[in-house]
């Protein structure tokens, strides 16, 4: 094959109705310069699609020298109201303006969770609490998404104890 693609994904997990940036990597392997155009598959995205709003290439149109490489951004952003989280798939082709015969269907995989998924909380305390000693314990907050937040405020209760923390 005269080009060698790979897609790189910062994200983990993309939460249902955010969006995610994609870098994809071209590699002209091929000895003549190729005019590349790399264009979403429309009718994987809103409203067709359970998963996928839109795809973006940016920029949609490259020239990639030979023997040299370009990376393109790819904006994907998921809907909102995803019925299940779980990989959904979609893909991009890549088709050559300089040789018409060369195109590549390249797939691109995103991992959704649910937006009420987030957060993973573990919370360590002693096996005994005895009542007027202070228990020590230390509760640990895990980002499973693609946001980043901040001023997070923590509520700790039960049947007999409650607390608070901005």
């Amino acid at each position: 094959n005269k080009l060698e693609i790979s897609i790189h994904n910062p994200d983990k997990l993309i939460i249902a109705g955010t969006e995610t940036v994609l870098d994809l990597t071209i590699k002209n392997t091929g000895i003549r310069d190729q005019n590349l155009i790399i264009t979403p598959d429309r009718l994987n995205t809103f409203p067709f699609s359970e998963a996928f709003d839109y795809i973006i290439a940016e920029p949609n149109q490259i020239e990639v020298r030979s023997h040299h490489e370009k990376t393109v951004k790819i904006r994907v952003k998921t809907l909102k109201d995803i019925s299940n989280e779980g990989r959904y798939d979609n893909y991009l082709t890549i088709k050559s303006a300089t040789e018409p015969e060369l195109e590549i269907k390249q797939i691109i995989s995103i991992p959704i969770i649910l937006k009420e998924r987030i957060f993973n909380i573990q919370m360590d305390i002693e096996p005994e609490i005895i009542p007027s000693k202070p228990t020590p314990y230390q509760l640990v907050i895990k980002n499973r998404g693609n946001q980043e937040f901040v001023d997070l405020n923590v509520e700790i209760s039960s049947e007999i104890y409650s607390e608070e923390f901005p």
